[in-house]
């Protein structure tokens, strides 16, 4: 399953950085994001992992997070390996250009859902999934932006 979608927000792509890097800032608008523990030493960069626990349900579920590249105020890109069924692997690709002084995020989720059953029931989890995802950056854009009005003004 694939899922693509991009965005504009009011935004430098310096400014939204912080927003998809920042575990305490992505739990505002990642509904379900609990908690995200680095499991590798010093900064973050392309190789590094966490453990990152997100609520699916009623049930605290771990994920083994990898960044794939590590490009700040560019592109972030990850996989995403574990999950209640304990067999899901997603990658997950944000990309940011600058608009001059905004930022068009394109995003993308790969998810290859193991099994015949979840393959089958891949057209329901991608409805949700696109639901989801615009809500979650929904609030993001209105974050990100009411931030920026806040630092302006």
């Amino acid at each position: 399953m694939k899922l693509n979608t991009e965005l504009v927000i009011d935004r430098s792509p310096e400014a939204l950085w912080p927003w998809l890097d920042d575990p305490e800032r992505m739990k505002q608008w990642m509904k379900g994001l609990i908690e995200v523990r680095a499991t590798s030493p010093g900064p973050r960069g392309a190789g590094s992992t966490a453990i990152v626990v997100i609520r699916e349900g009623r049930r605290d579920v771990e994920y083994e997070e990898t960044f794939l590249e590590y490009r700040p105020g560019r592109r972030l890109k990850l996989r995403m390996l574990g999950g209640r069924l304990k067999t899901m692997a997603i990658e997950v690709d944000y990309e940011l250009h600058d608009l001059g002084g905004k930022t068009r995020l394109a995003y993308e989720l790969a998810c290859d859902l193991q099994g015949p059953m979840l393959k089958l029931m891949s057209p329901l989890f991608g409805f949700f999934a696109r639901m989801q995802l615009r809500r979650f950056f929904r609030r993001l854009k209105e974050l990100a932006e009411d931030e920026g009005r806040l630092v302006t003004t």
